[in-house]
């Protein structure tokens, strides 16, 4: 298994999109210039030529671990296959996205587009972490992401180049650009 380290500015000179789940993926993704390489969050994007994914959860293996053509990025170290990169020294952000953002960066691209990572509002319910407080109506059950959006400015200030990462749309374009 490689780590993220053998990787250090490996992408120098070349653009990347990271692909989240958000509703706003297909729309951001349009709105961006062509990259080099599309690096997905979780299986949300697997349907795309993916260069990477990223995941921190352990269950998300029954979904990309097939893909063999697919670099797999993620901070647990299950698996000893060699087509995948062992990221452990990411700082603890505890999200899938925030990981890949940081591998990202490590990699050294020149831009960064994040797309997909928007929120849902009110689409039939569903959530994204970052909806709490700052999200109307505010949802009890989002008492622990007080402060996500806070925790994603520190975390994105906190990287080697956050000059270089450009959210699409949503929430996180506000706080960051």
């Amino acid at each position: 298994m490689d780590r993220i380290s053998q990787y250090k500015d490996h992408h120098k000179g070349q653009t990347c999109a990271v692909l989240g789940g958000g509703v706003m993926l297909p729309v951001d993704l349009r709105a961006i210039p062509q990259v080099d390489i599309l690096m997905g969050v979780n299986q949300h994007s697997l349907i795309l030529p993916l260069d990477y994914v990223a995941f921190c959860d352990r269950h998300m293996w029954n979904y990309v671990g097939g893909f063999k053509d697919i670099k797999k990025i993620t901070n647990l170290s299950h698996w000893k296959d060699s087509n995948v990169i062992h990221a452990g020294e990411c700082p603890p952000i505890g999200f899938s996205g925030g990981l890949a953002v940081w591998c990202a960066d490590q990699m050294g691209f020149d831009t960064i587009y994040i797309c997909g990572m928007d929120q849902y509002n009110d689409y039939g319910g569903r959530e994204y972490w970052w909806q709490g407080p700052q999200s109307e109506p505010f949802h009890p059950k989002h008492i622990s992401a007080r402060d996500d959006l806070k925790r994603w400015k520190q975390f994105i200030d906190g990287m080697q180049h956050p000059e270089r990462i450009y959210f699409v749309s949503g929430r996180l374009k506000e706080i960051h650009q």
